[in-house]
């Protein structure tokens, strides 16, 4: 399928609610949850970092020329630990694995 993950959750919830499966009440509950919309912020942050070209300037300082593929992980442990102290691990990983 290509279809994007976001798009096929938001129509399963939609036809959900239309069937009468769950109540819009149900639907929105997440919402109520600080966590959830904390993450999902997050997650159209690191979205917007890797549209805008600062993940490839970002790849370029972490990285330089790695020798392969483990050098390249060893390389960007340090940075996502930090990122992690302060960040969800959720966006700081999505946003970091296109990198590699």
């Amino acid at each position: 399928f290509d279809t994007p993950a976001e798009q096929a959750l938001l129509e399963t919830v939609v036809y959900l609610v239309l069937t009468d499966v769950i109540t819009i009440k149900d639907a929105l509950d997440g919402f109520r949850s600080e966590g959830v919309v904390a993450v999902g912020v997050m997650c159209a942050v690191a979205k917007s970092v890797q549209i805008t070209g600062g993940l490839q300037l970002l790849a370029k300082l972490l990285l330089g020329n790695p020798e392969g593929r483990v050098m390249a992980v060893f390389r960007m442990l340090l940075p996502v630990l930090a990122i992690s102290a302060f960040l969800n691990n959720t966006p700081v990983c999505a946003m970091m694995l296109p990198i590699l």
